[in-house]
């Protein structure tokens, strides 16, 4: 089928109804008369002159071939011939065998001659003449519809009986007459096509008094739209992003999930899940495909990816939806920092041929970005949160609708929707106001920062008066938690701990010795005092879970540098630390913010997202709450008295024992209740304890970046700016009353039993996680209502706080926060997790 379509004006320039107008006449000075008075050398036999002459759309190719005997050619003349005149166009070298004649006019029809001329300058006498047409063809193919294609022509052609038009399927295709229309006509649609298809347009101008079609081979390759990424006018795209993407670096230590499964990958591994076309039901075939960032998405291309792989390939093929939702799991990719682009395209079958193709993305990179993730690979024993699936999963949160195709972003008029840059001393962000997005990709550590102790197999010498012995225990000065200076040697690293009665654990180096051979041992909190600190904090600490020997061979009998430190921190001691490490590519990494922390605490609690619990109520029950046992659940560290306490240093570190790699120590009084954050980092019993990211025991207290001045006297709270952070500017709005805070959309998780129960407090602000007081709570707050998150840590609301000045902001779980610390309070119980913006 087809409708055409005819031009309203005629350009009288490039147009003419009078035969005459169709030939082309030069001046007779260009005119060439043979009188010749001899006989050429070159006979009929030896060249029979013009073969062809072809429409090439910038001019006529004219052609002819050799003459036979070369040696007796001296060139050749290339004549236009209209009527009785013959116009030398050129003369050309002996080794020439064709000519492009660029004066023509487009819309005329043209008449040519060849002749050899011999040594002796005389011409042979053929008089071959033939035709061909100017005409300029298809200028442009355009999708009108999702099966059907809007072919364009520049110029009417008259003398042009019927233009044919040709769709070729594919590359090597034979080519198929689809529609016909005159040469007075500028437009054809071409309908009765297959639906995101790669055609191959060519149109061909048929001449009847020539006989022959005008052999011109212009052709464009078309898609009609498809149903992933085009709007037809009937009906918008079907893209809808993902929901949830989880991305991890190389962890060669992580525990291994007892149930075999993908939960605690040591391997590199990125894993998608995209929320199918909405129209496309159940028996739809997707196939995923990638390429490295910066380089278009070719869904033609059957070859599976490697981690080596630089171009488009699949990484998954002929995917159904379960769910309503893709999964596809990528394990073939190459080491940070390799940053790679993911898509997912509709797959078609033609019933007819079984032929099956593949909806093409779009070609443009601005384009592709709307359609596409973009997914950096994380450094070693990081997790990635990915810019996408943060919003999808907050706008949910926020009782918002996600905008598919802008990063899942959502409408959102209140404080802290945008960030205004990543990082410290990065460049600003300068994003759209008006609405929620997490603003960039962030990669966080898998496991908190842990105390890189020294064994004795490694030369460890804290044994009684510096002996081997490893540096691990409960013992030493009571008040300070250091270790005797008997033990030890410079650069040993001795974790403290802690008893269910005496104190939290600790992390000491030691830092030199006098004449004596006593070690002073410095506490991890205050190596940002020493010179050398960024070298001690490195020897110090660690966010790898494992045990190394000294080839470097994993050890998983032994419980490694796996020591949590929980005390004697504070925010200054904490953002040293997190920007002692640096990663080649990346940067330096620092504290997380506050709006990070929501993000990145976020449970698996999503339908359709990979091992997501089946309520919330169901996961608070069985791995969160203060009363399960780990021998049941590998749940949180929250557990107050259910689980038995180790009372020697050997069952503490029995991986396959009861205690599995706690590290607090009943005190032998008979003692149970030891508090929080008791296993070491990467231990089997927290091991689904996890957010949505892969980030473990994501439940723990942690220190912030952000600042806030509290005054008990006015109430008021003002939000300062980050000396660790001044990429951090989330609380300098002014936070009193109802002009900052966080709400959580109570018409999720519904169940759970979490009482929102701070009197003084009357709204949240889902941007920043930060609850407030107000009588009149902005419409994009929810009022006090039931809160069905935990806020951790005994705490009986979502904020804790007390004192005036300048205080800390602390995180604990996902919603609750504490102000209730000066920046250099030592005595915080807290956990050190740091990020780094894969910017």
């Amino acid at each position: 089928m087809m409708k055409s379509f005819k031009s309203s004006t005629v350009a009288i320039a490039s147009l003419t109804f009078l035969l005459a107008g169709c030939f082309d006449s030069l001046s007779s000075s260009n005119r060439v008369t043979s009188t010749a008075s001899t006989v050429s050398a070159i006979t009929s036999a030896q060249f029979s002159g013009v073969s062809a002459a072809v429409n090439k759309v910038t001019g006529i190719l004219i052609s002819w071939p050799a003459v036979t005997d070369v040696n007796l050619v001296k060139s050749y003349r290339v004549y236009r011939v209209s009527g009785a005149k013959k116009t030398l166009l050129t003369t050309l070298a002996p080794s020439l065998t064709s000519f492009m004649d660029g004066t023509v006019t487009w819309g005329s029809i043209y008449t040519y001659q060849v002749n050899a001329v011999d040594q002796n300058g005389i011409e042979d006498s053929n008089t071959k003449t033939v035709k061909s047409v100017s005409w300029s063809g298809i200028s442009s193919v355009q999708a009108s519809s999702r099966t059907s294609l809007m072919v364009s022509f520049a110029n009417l052609a008259t003398v042009i009986d019927e233009i044919r038009i040709y769709a070729q399927m594919g590359v090597g295709g034979n080519k198929t007459l689809v529609a016909t229309i005159s040469g007075s006509d500028t437009s054809v649609e071409v309908t009765g096509l297959r639906t995101g298809y790669n055609y191959i347009i060519s149109a061909q101008g048929y001449i009847s008094s020539l006989g022959k079609e005008d052999g011109n081979d212009v052709t464009f390759k078309a898609p009609t739209m498809t149903i992933g990424y085009d709007n037809d006018g009937s009906d918008s795209s079907q893209w809808r992003n993902v929901m949830s993407v989880r991305a991890f670096g190389d962890a060669p230590a992580a525990p291994v999930h007892p149930s075999g499964s993908n939960q605690s990958p040591s391997a590199r591994s990125v894993e998608l899940t995209f929320n199918a076309f909405s129209s496309q039901g159940t028996s739809a075939k997707y196939v995923v495909l990638r390429t490295v960032d910066g380089k278009t998405l070719d869904s033609s291309v059957t070859t599976a990816c490697t981690d080596t792989s630089q171009t488009s390939c699949v990484v998954c093929s002929m995917v159904t939806p379960t769910n309503g939702v893709i999964y596809c799991r990528d394990t073939n990719v190459a080491a940070s920092p390799a940053r790679y682009r993911y898509s997912m395209a509709l797959s078609h079958t033609d019933t007819a041929t079984n032929e099956t193709w593949v909806e093409p993305l779009p070609s443009s990179l601005d384009q592709l970005e709307s359609y596409s993730v973009l997914v950096p690979i994380p450094p070693k024993n990081m997790v990635l949160v990915q810019r996408d699936a943060a919003n999808y999963e907050m706008c949910i949160q926020m009782n918002k609708i996600s905008d598919p195709v802008n990063k899942n972003r959502c409408v959102y008029s209140g404080i802290g929707g945008q960030p205004y840059s990543s990082g410290h001393n990065k460049s600003p962000l300068n994003l759209p106001t008006g609405y929620y997005d997490f603003g960039y990709n962030l990669f966080v550590d898998r496991w908190e920062t842990a105390c890189n102790w020294t064994m004795a197999s490694q030369g460890g010498k804290c044994g009684a008066n510096h002996t081997d012995g490893d540096c691990i225990g409960y013992g030493g000065n009571v008040t300070t938690k250091a270790p005797q200076p008997d033990i030890g040697k410079v650069g040993d690293v001795y974790y403290y701990l802690g008893t269910s009665l005496n104190g939290n654990n600790e992390c000491f180096i030691a830092q030199s010795a006098d004449g004596s051979g006593n070690i002073n041992w410095m506490r991890a909190s205050d190596v940002y005092t020493s010179v050398s600190g960024v070298t001690l904090a490195n020897k110090m600490l660690t966010n790898d879970p494992g045990y190394y020997d000294t080839n470097g061979n994993l050890d998983r009998s032994l419980p490694g540098k796996r020591g949590k430190i929980s005390y004697k921190l504070n925010q200054i001691s904490a953002a040293y630390m997190c920007s002692a490490n640096t990663d080649a590519y990346y940067g330096t990494k620092r504290l997380v913010r506050q709006r990070e922390n929501v993000v990145i605490a976020a449970p698996a609690l999503l339908s359709g997202e990979p091992y997501a619990h089946s309520s919330y109520a169901t996961f608070y029950a069985n791995y969160f709450q203060g009363n399960q046992n780990h021998g049941t659940y590998a749940g949180c560290d929250a557990a107050t008295t259910v689980d038995t306490l180790p009372t020697t240093f050997a069952d503490m570190l029995n991986l396959s024992g009861t205690y599995k790699e706690m590290i607090r120590f009943t005190d032998g009084s008979g003692g149970t209740s030891y508090g929080f954050r008791t296993y070491m980092p990467g231990a089997l019993a927290t091991i689904d304890c996890v957010s949505r990211w892969g980030v473990q025991d994501f439940n723990t207290r942690r220190f912030t970046s952000d600042i806030i001045s509290y005054s008990t006297s006015t109430q008021l709270t003002t939000g300062l700016m980050s000396p660790y952070d001044n990429g951090n500017k989330d609380f300098l709005s002014d936070i009193t009353g109802g002009q900052t805070g966080y709400v959580i959309d109570v018409t999720k998780y519904t169940s759970g039993g979490i009482s929102y129960n701070s009197t003084n407090l009357t709204a949240l602000i889902p941007a920043l996680g930060l609850p407030i007081v107000t009588a009149n709570p902005s419409s994009e707050y929810l009022a006090k209502a039931l809160i069905t998150q935990p806020y951790n840590f005994g705490q009986t609301g979502p904020v804790s706080g007390s004192g005036s000045g300048t205080k800390m902001f602390l995180s604990s779980g996902r919603w609750n926060a504490r102000y209730d610390f000066a920046v250099s309070n030592d005595t915080v119980q807290g956990e050190l997790r740091c990020v780094l913006p894969a910017e």
